[in-house]
């Protein structure tokens, strides 16, 4: 399951995204939940200036990572800063 908004406040947006991932195959406390903030500046209609901060947090005995898996149980978070030019 996932939820996500988005508003825009003159050249600003920002966003932010909950999802939530059950247990696997029915075994207890192999699921997680990730939050996910974004705010983006643009400076025109083709560039844009976006920073990001995701928290993951896995169940006790889950093992969900952002690209490869973590430790069972643990909690990641990351910040990434992007720029999007449009050609």
């Amino acid at each position: 399951m996932e939820l996500a908004v988005s508003y825009k406040i003159g050249s600003s947006n920002l966003g932010a995204s909950y999802a939530k991932n059950g247990n696997y195959n029915d075994v207890t406390n192999t699921g997680a939940k990730q939050l996910s903030l974004r705010y983006g500046y643009g400076f025109s209609k083709r560039t844009e200036l976006y920073a990001a901060y995701t928290s993951l947090t896995n169940d006790t005995s889950a093992n969900y990572g952002f690209y490869t898996g973590s430790a069972a149980g643990s909690k990641l978070t990351g910040l990434g800063l992007g720029l999007i030019h449009s050609f």
